[in-house]
């Protein structure tokens, strides 16, 4: 359920960012970050990597990455790089 959510935050920040709405967009971003963090945190090693590797992962870290800095979400940004991080 939480992968669902987490992917769901992502499609509600692509469309909200679509629609000129960029600090509703990064809102849905930063609530993604939160089960982002809570799926990681049972995995390590190689199952880490590879979460951290897969489609979904990435799409989110590259729109998240990009949107943050934009409208000066810093802390956001920061925390989405240390998620990344394996």
């Amino acid at each position: 359920l939480r992968d669902l959510l987490f992917q769901a935050s992502h499609l509600a920040g692509r469309a909200l960012q679509a629609q000129g709405r960029a600090a509703a967009a990064a809102d849905s971003f930063s609530t993604g970050l939160g089960y982002l963090e809570e799926l990681r945190q049972d995995l390590s090693g190689a199952d880490l990597k590879q979460f951290l590797g897969r489609p979904e992962t990435a799409e989110f870290a590259g729109d998240a990455g990009l949107l943050f800095p934009s409208v000066k979400r810093s802390g956001d940004a920061d925390r989405l790089r240390a998620l990344l991080q394996p």
